[in-house]
């Protein structure tokens, strides 16, 4: 078995899908080729196609998106480049019946149809729930940023129809397929790999009068997909007077007049090492209105700390054992959680001790492993 990989992200690099492409590469043993943006860090023995400078043109096309055109349409342009690059790449690779899985790790239709055509067996990595979740999410009244353009749908459904398998990364993930008429035979759920270290020993911070609090934290983005506005509205409240918020990550224009009204109350240390950092924290908190998977879920349960989180974050939190979950936008359920925390502060021992239990079962080498037999279950279908 030897597997071509289309990253349209940087391998090895903090983030979701760089990390996991990093996991496969580090563990298959015989090499294979890797077309991406970019690699920090290489496996010997890997064939290592990368974009260079072009490579960073996405992200600045994200920052156009963040910061000065919110409506921009900036994943077209990012998927139709990496396409061409990728093509491109495809071609030199000669021959190509030394290769007999392709896994693709973003939408794109037109270097998966090419694949086919040359025989080739194709993985298609869903990280995220698929853009009708978004549009039902507006039709729905409840959020409407999250509407994608029909362009997207399109280019997904197209992916989705051509790969011989979809990756999800959660059952949320799988379903929301299912619902847009993906066959259910057609999808694998992998969930996320963690990094598992020895957790400081977890203490409540007591303020000058004597009264407990509590440090709950948020790592990611900090935007409104994250359900940031929801969590702020909750913070206003004069119960949480005595605790802290973190919000660790890059805070998006979205947000900033929501943080604005609190901000004597919440701490904003930008980017961090979510494990050093983690350990002064308590509770984590994700919100989220959407997501495929949430690997800061992962890496908060290993540090040891109880979740609140939402369905649509498609975690493995166990709801009243690793934490609480609830449905995103229901500030009344994240209130009534995080005051459960409050009154109940000897749970925060408790339930994170589960977490930590918990994501002690999701290695990176399980994730490897799992997603080597969907290689090799494709081989021996196709033979």
């Amino acid at each position: 078995m030897r597997v071509i990989q289309f990253v349209n992200s940087f391998v090895n690099r903090q983030g979701n899908i760089g990390i996991r492409t990093g996991q496969i590469l580090e563990k298959m043993n015989n090499g294979g080729v890797c077309v991406c943006r970019g690699a920090e860090g290489h496996v010997s023995g890997v064939d290592y196609r990368e974009m260079g400078c072009i490579g960073h043109i996405p992200r600045i096309l994200n920052a156009v998106r963040i910061y000065l055109m919110p409506k921009f349409n900036h994943r077209f342009f990012d998927i139709a480049l990496f396409e061409c690059f990728a093509l491109y790449q495809f071609k030199s690779i000669k021959p190509y019946n030394g290769i007999n899985i392709a896994h693709v790790w973003d939408i794109c239709p037109k270097l998966i149809r090419k694949l086919k055509s040359k025989g080739l067996q194709v993985v298609l990595d869903i990280p995220m729930a698929p853009a009708a979740y978004g549009e039902r999410l507006y039709k729905e009244n409840k959020v409407s940023f999250l509407r994608p353009g029909k362009s997207i749908q399109k280019m997904q459904w197209r992916a989705f129809s051509l790969a011989d398998r979809l990756l999800a990364p959660s059952q949320f993930v799988k379903q929301e397929l299912i619902k847009l008429g993906v066959s259910k035979k057609k999808v694998t759920v992998v969930e996320f790999g963690v990094t598992v270290h020895k957790p400081g020993k977890k203490k409540l911070k007591k303020e000058h009068n004597n009264t407990k609090s509590i440090d709950f934290c948020f790592v990611g983005n900090v935007n409104r997909r994250k359900g940031i506005p929801e969590l702020l509205k909750v913070w206003e409240q004069p119960e949480f007077f005595n605790d802290r918020l973190h919000l660790c990550g890059r805070i998006h224009p979205d947000v900033k007049k929501n943080i604005k009204k609190v901000k004597e109350r919440v701490i904003t240390p930008g980017y961090i090492n979510t494990f050093d950092y983690l350990k002064d924290c308590n509770v984590f908190v994700l919100p989220s209105w959407m997501e495929g998977s949430s690997k800061a879920i992962y890496e908060a349960m290993a540090s040891g700390l109880p979740v609140i989180t939402t369905y649509s974050a498609g975690s493995v939190v166990r709801d009243g054992v690793d934490g609480f979950v609830i449905e995103a936008g229901d500030v009344c359920a994240l209130t009534y959680c995080m005051l459960w925390f409050k009154k109940y502060p000897e749970k925060i021992l408790i339930m994170g001790e589960a977490a930590r239990d918990r994501a002690l079962e999701y290695t990176w080498g399980r994730y490897a492993h799992r997603v080597f037999r969907c290689y090799e279950g494709l081989i021996k279908h196709k033979r």
